[in-house]
């Protein structure tokens, strides 16, 4: 995230900028790639200053196109020399994570939130563990008391079945967005860049 500075105004109130960016830094080799905005982050929140008198925070969403980088400008106050602003980061992480919205099945499977792939590798550790794969039928499990209940599901099921079973105990459970407070000076002049390192899990053709 950059934060621009002060810039003269027509009446003398000084205008100040955040203008948001991102890059990617390979682990391999240290590079650094710039990437677009929207590669990285499903939105961008700006809070402003309480002095402004502004409660809603200014957003930009990117469900529906590519973003390399967002800016918003604002004037300041009379005979201020600084403005605290907050940024708010909503990382774009792959795959989706999920809460299970049943008590007893997470505390059955010792995971409350996973990716869909980890949960279904709990329940297959679940299964091996207690040795529920049914012998004389190795593409069909058999529940025990605990899983039935949970799942609402008859004794044996299918192993293809297992997602279906599980999707419905399953509700999205997005990571709470990163939050970055910086203070922009509004003395007229450059401003100064303010660099925050954020750990994102990505599919890998993005970096392609």
């Amino acid at each position: 995230a950059g934060g621009g500075g002060g810039s003269p105004s027509l009446r003398g109130v000084p205008e100040w900028t955040v203008h948001v960016t991102a890059k990617v830094l390979n682990e391999d080799d240290l590079y650094m790639s710039e990437r677009q905005l929207s590669d990285i982050f499903t939105k961008v929140e700006l809070k402003l200053p309480e002095e402004l008198g502004s409660d809603t925070p200014y957003e930009w969403s990117f469900d529906d196109g590519v973003c390399s980088a967002v800016e918003y400008t604002q004037k300041g106050v009379h005979g201020a020399s600084e403005a605290s602003v907050e940024v708010l980061l909503h990382c774009k992480h792959f795959p989706d994570r999920f809460r299970l919205t049943s008590e007893p099945l997470a505390a059955a499977l010792g995971v409350s939130v996973d990716t869909r792939a980890g949960f279904i590798q709990a329940l297959w550790t679940y299964f091996k563990v207690r040795k529920l794969q049914d012998p004389e039928d190795v593409k069909q499990v058999l529940l025990d008391d605990t899983l039935r209940e949970c799942l609402q599901a008859p004794t044996k099921v299918p192993t293809t079945s297992l997602p279906r079973l599980l999707d419905p105990y399953l509700s999205l459970a997005p990571l709470p967005p990163v939050a970055i407070k910086h203070t922009i000076s509004l003395v007229e002049g450059e401003g100064i860049p303010h660099v925050v390192e954020v750990t994102v899990q990505l599919e890998a053709q993005t970096f392609k």
